[in-house]
Order: structure tokens, then C-alpha cells, then sequence
């Protein structure tokens, strides 16, 4: 089967947000395809044990060259860099909570029990109690819902919620980035191909955004990865280069990538392309 994926992850796995995963696939015994499924292990070829991070099943799929259709199918882009274009600029910042531990658990809550996140300028983030202990203190918590914020709370190492039948719960956050607008478009993109934006700063790294082109400029911004460990908005660094035609994979690598359409490629961990055949795979 060649060389299998030798590093499912991209930076510092003991962090959110950098497990190498499909962007979809239809894990067997499941009713329909999901996003962002965990690489666990090759299996053979074009085939990779996966986990749903949302129902925690686990199975086979193998790489298709497409949307997945059939039980035991998943998808992988590949974006292959091509240098071309100019200008592009993002601006206008919008983060959300991408990860959430307990700092301390407080007391009388509830499973179900729904909290609100403290701070920011924004729509706020909500968690979900999932687990208590016999003295209502929390044990286990989902993120409901990831929040919308142009200003990001600033105790993100203790923030205190809001909301529940018990008092005193406080949460480490992880942010990421959930948005951003078009600044300056740029020029001399190919149109039909596509501009990638990778954004670093303020603690924060990984974040990618892949932009539309039209008539040689980037018309909008749209979220492939939301990186982690923002604090902020200002001072960020925005590195855009061009893209070509985005492909599937269909075999991963220890170090390259092959796509359905016969090309091979060097496949960049970090983000950070800089080449003619180097291509990006980027994680959720």
C-alpha cells in the first residue's frame, strides 16, 4: 500500500484544532456523511480507520474522488500552490470558542444545564453540562454553540459563566477564527483557480481561509480551518498566495500527496506552502 501517514497531526497535538482529518466521510453503521472525521491509522490502501468526533464511532473509509455517496467513503482536499496573484488582503476578524476545559467545576449543577461564556463583544458562546458529580460540580461539558466575537473575553484561562442551576463554574477557552472580510482584493489571480490566506498572531496560529476569485481578485473569504490560541484581533499576520484548482486526494503520504487527477505532491504541515509542488491539506 506504500508509505502510510506517518504523523496524523499537524503541530502540537496536546492542542485543539490539529488532527489531521477528512473534511468528509460516511463512517459505516452511520445514517449519513459527516465533516471533520478523525484520521486515526492507514488501514490499507486509500483506506484510514476514522472516528466521529461528534458520535465518537469509529470505522473504515477509503478516499474518493468527490463528494462521499456510500457508506465507507471519505474526502480529502488537496491545494496546490501556484504563487499567482498579488494584494489580497483580510481584515475584519471574527473569532469563536474552538475549545473548552473545566478550571474549576463550582457547585449544584445540573446535566443539561446550559452556560453562557462571560466577556467579549460579540454573540456569546454557550457550553452544555454533560456530566456532574454528586455534589452538582461538573465533570464533562460540550460546546452548544461556538459563539460569533469581534472582541474575545480576556480571562480566557479561568472565564466565568452565566446561566444553570449551580454557581461558581469557570472554563478554560481555546479561540479560533470563524470569519473575515475582504480588505484590499488584489490582483492577477487566476480566475477559476482560488487565493489561500493563512493567519498567525496574537498567540494564535493555523487559521486558514480560502477566497473566491473573480476577475483576477479575491471577492470573499470563506473559513477551512480555524486554527487556535487567539487572543485578539489586532496585529495579526495574513499571508495570501495563490492556489490552483482544488483536487482530492487519493493517497496520503508519509510526505506526499497523490491526487485522482495523477499529480503528486509535497504536502506542508504548517501551512506555509512557498513553492511549485507543494499543496496544503488543511485540518478543521
Amino acid at each position: 500500500m506504500g508509505r502510510p501517514i506517518s504523523d496524523k497531526f499537524w503541530g502540537d497535538f496536546n492542542r485543539p484544532g490539529f488532527q489531521l482529518r477528512l473534511e468528509e466521510a460516511w463512517i459505516p453503521g452511520e445514517l449519513s456523511s459527516s465533516s471533520n472525521v478523525e484520521i486515526l491509522k492507514q488501514s490499507g490502501t486509500r483506506k484510514y480507520t476514522v472516528r466521529n468526533p461528534s458520535s465518537s464511532n469509529e470505522g473504515v473509509v477509503r478516499l474518493v474522488n468527490g463528494v462521499p455517496v456510500n457508506e465507507g467513503e471519505g474526502v480529502k482536499r488537496v491545494y496546490p500552490w501556484t504563487g499567482i496573484g498579488t494584494g489580497a488582503t483580510a481584515i475584519n476578524f471574527n473569532f469563536k470558542v474552538i475549545f473548552a476545559s473545566i478550571v474549576t467545576g463550582g457547585n449544584n449543577y445540573t446535566v443539561g444545564d446550559t452556560l453562557t461564556v462571560n466577556g467579549g463583544t460579540g454573540t456569546s458562546a454557550t457550553l452544555q453540562v454533560l456530566a456532574v458529580s454528586s455534589n452538582g460540580t461538573i465533570t464533562k461539558v460540550s460546546i452548544s454553540n461556538q459563539g460569533n466575537y469581534t472582541v474575545i473575553p480576556t480571562n480566557l484561562n479561568a472565564n466565568p459563566v452565566t446561566g444553570g442551576s449551580g454557581t461558581g463554574a469557570t472554563f478554560k477557552l481555546v479561540m479560533g477564527v470563524a470569519s473575515a472580510a475582504v480588505g484590499s482584493g488584489g490582483a492577477g489571480y487566476v480566475n477559476g483557480n482560488r487565493a489561500m490566506a493563512v493567519v498567525s498572531g496574537n498567540g494564535g496560529i493555523g487559521a486558514v481561509l480560502l477566497g473566491s476569485v473573480t476577475g483576477g481578485a479575491v471577492t470573499s473569504w470563506s473559513l477551512l480551518g480555524a486554527g487556535y490560541g487567539f487572543t485578539g484581533a489586532s496585529g495579526l499576520t495574513v499571508d495570501v498566495f495563490g492556489i490552483g484548482a482544488v483536487e482530492y486526494a487519493r493517497t496520503i503520504l508519509a510526505r506526499r500527496v497523490k491526487t485522482w487527477q495523477d499529480n503528486s505532491y509535497v504536502w506542508v504541515k504548517n501551512n506555509a506552502a512557498t513553492t511549485f509542488g507543494q499543496a496544503l491539506l488543511v485540518t478543521a
